[in-house]
C-alpha cells in the first residue's frame, strides 16, 4: 500500500540533501522529491511507516510543518500508519474478531423459555388453563 507524505521543510540545503539521501536508503521508500522547500515521500506502509520517516528527516536537522494544519495532518498520517501496521500484523484475522463479537453478544442473551411475563403471572395462567373444563 503506497502512501505519500508531502510537506514544507525548514532547514539548510546541506541538511535537505542529506535527508534526501538518507530516505533513499530506507527500505520501502519508493520516491523522494524535493522542490521549492516541499518534500514529497512515497513509501510502502508494510515495510516502513510515517513515524520512522519523519524521525529520520528530523534527525538530519530539518523541521517538518510550518503551520498547525500541516502538523495535525502529519500526526493523523502517523496514526493511520500505526493502524494499518497493526491490522497487517494481526495473526488471528478478521474472522476471529467477528466470532468474538458474536460470542460476547450471545452470552448476554436470555436462553430457554422466552416468556417475558413475570413469574407469578406465568404460574397463574398455567393454573387457570389446567382448571378449565372442555365441553
Amino acid at each position: 500500500m503506497i502512501k505519500n507524505i508531502r510537506g514544507n521543510i525548514i532547514g539548510s540545503d546541506a541538511a535537505k540533501s542529506a535527508a534526501k539521501s538518507c530516505l533513499f536508503t530506507v527500505s520501502g521508500v519508493q520516491d523522494v522529491r524535493l522542490a521549492d522547500g516541499v518534500l514529497h515521500i512515497a513509501y510502502d506502509v508494510p515495510k516502513t511507516n510515517a513515524s520512522h520517516l519523519l524521525a529520520l528527516v528530523e534527525s538530519c536537522g530539518l523541521e517538518f510543518g510550518s503551520n498547525i494544519y500541516q502538523r495535525i495532518g502529519l500526526w493523523i498520517r502517523r496514526y493511520q500508519d500505526a493502524i494499518i501496521e497493526q491490522e497487517t500484523n494481526n495473526e488471528t484475522g478478521w474472522d476471529s474478531f467477528i466470532r468474538e463479537i458474536y460470542v460476547s453478544r450471545y452470552r448476554h442473551q436470555r436462553h430457554g423459555r422466552r416468556d417475558d411475563r413475570a413469574q407469578h403471572w406465568r404460574q397463574y395462567s398455567a393454573q387457570k388453563n389446567s382448571n378449565e373444563i372442555d365441553y
